[in-house]
């Protein structure tokens, strides 16, 4: 967009401020609106549904969410006025929203929050202007707190934070402008997102293609007689993964013996490592070690460099290879290739049957298989030469589509941080907006 100008600027004498245009008055934000709390204990919640701004989902939606009151059970804003939410828990994310009542369900809020209330100020511009990098960037230096995930500031850093304010009648052209404009970001940012999901699901069919047809197209085929598998090439054969490999279940070492937990140097796989499983074919270092007592004092056994190993718990199927010699806890499977079978091809088995795993998982709390199931498992076997140029060709077309989907998160975080800029140039009036 081609920047326009306001005709002359002022100092604001607040360094962190700047300039601004010369007619925007600098008042502190408590001259122009007000901060009322009103709250709620969950027991007056009890047996009705109300509309909740937690923080997680402002960060996620920016708006709240219906949901029943005997699931809060603490205290709560109650939200009686058009007001902008703005946390004081980890300002640096500049979790922000307007609240306003809803039609149809008592409306609250977290505490966590900060209600600001329009006095002589537009609901929308103050709503950007806590959005803007600027105010993000001086609360952030305000932090009560060293501990990194739960950093606050003071209530008052945000209601009284000195500003300039232009006319209530420019505010709403601003905030209008910026309404259109980040829109209209927000929709190439979510155009983005869907280019992101039809690649992973092109990156998810290219491998159960490959690791289950092979990449001959003209190959005879044959009905492997497994449901999630269907037709193979007719050389290749089906097997009991247990059958072409040593399966192996984990333990975990004993936390009443303390001599267990000590000096520990011993690699242990356990549902720490998910996001580690998640992230990486291969692993070689985790989030908790044992010692040699601890796995001579349990079930646990080491297992040798070049294991397969997924997840049987929570999150059902996530799946890479040790790179050095390691234990696993009663969450996961270990699997040990013999010589029928490679360990990178396995793993982009699993991959490959993951919707057939989660068809499998039971329990409520905890999603879990059974080890009958485990056992149960069965996988195609090509010709090991084949299983290698499987292995070859998904790697290179799985590379391939990293780099298109590393250009799209570029392109995401360009579009994110020119709305950032937008707001910002714009609610400090280092842009016009007619």
């Amino acid at each position: 967009m081609t920047k326009q100008h306001y005709e002359s600027y002022k100092e604001t004498g607040n360094p962190w401020l700047g300039k601004v245009p010369s007619e925007w008055q600098v008042r502190r934000a408590d001259f122009v609106i007000k901060s009322r709390k009103l709250q709620i204990s969950p027991s007056e919640l009890e047996n009705r549904d109300v509309y909740h701004f937690a923080i997680p989902t402002v960060q996620a939606t920016g708006a709240g969410a219906v949901e029943e009151g005997e699931s809060i059970d603490s205290g709560k804003l109650i939200i009686n006025e058009p007001q902008v939410l703005v946390s004081k828990l980890n300002p640096r994310k500049a979790t922000v929203a307007v609240a306003e009542p809803h039609p149809d369900y008592l409306t609250v809020a977290s505490t966590e929050f900060v209600p600001l209330i329009p006095w002589e100020a537009d609901l929308n511009y103050m709503f950007y202007v806590w959005k803007s990098q600027k105010v993000t960037d001086r609360l952030a230096s305000f932090v009560q707190s060293v501990t990194r995930s739960h950093q606050r500031c003071d209530p008052a850093e945000i209601t009284k934070i000195p500003w300039a304010w232009p006319s209530q009648d420019q505010q709403q052209k601003i905030a209008a402008f910026l309404d259109r404009k980040t829109a209209e970001i927000d929709t190439l940012i979510a155009k983005k997102h869907r280019l992101l999901d039809r690649l992973a699901e092109k990156r998810t069919a290219l491998i159960t293609r490959a690791v289950t047809k092979g990449l001959n197209p003209d190959a005879p085929m044959k009905d492997s007689g497994i449901e999630w598998l269907g037709e193979i090439p007719a050389h290749w054969d089906v097997a009991r993964l247990k059958n072409i490999t040593q399966l192996e279940s984990g333990h975990t070492p004993s936390k009443s013996k303390p001599e267990f937990w000590v000096d520990c140097d011993i690699p242990w796989v356990s549902l720490r490592d998910t996001k580690l499983l998640a992230d990486n074919d291969y692993i070689s270092q985790t989030h908790t070690y044992i010692n040699k007592a601890g796995l001579a004092g349990s079930s646990a056994r080491l297992l040798p460099a070049g294991t397969v190993i997924f997840t049987r718990d929570a999150t059902v199927g996530l799946v890479s290879i040790t790179e050095v010699e390691m234990a696993v806890s009663q969450h996961l499977i270990a699997w040990i290739p013999s010589e029928k079978i490679d360990k990178d091809y396995l793993l982009f088995v699993f991959e490959a049957m993951r919707d057939y795993l989660h068809s499998l998982e039971f329990g409520s709390t905890v999603r879990t298989i059974g080890m009958d199931d485990i056992r149960r498992l069965v996988g195609p076997v090509p010709p090991v030469r084949e299983q290698l140029e499987v292995v070859d060709f998904v790697l290179a077309e799985r590379d391939r589509l990293k780099n298109l989907e590393a250009r799209v998160n570029e392109a995401i975080e360009k579009l994110q941080e020119y709305r950032s800029a937008l707001i910002t140039n714009a609610v400090t009036g280092q842009i016009k907006v007619d």
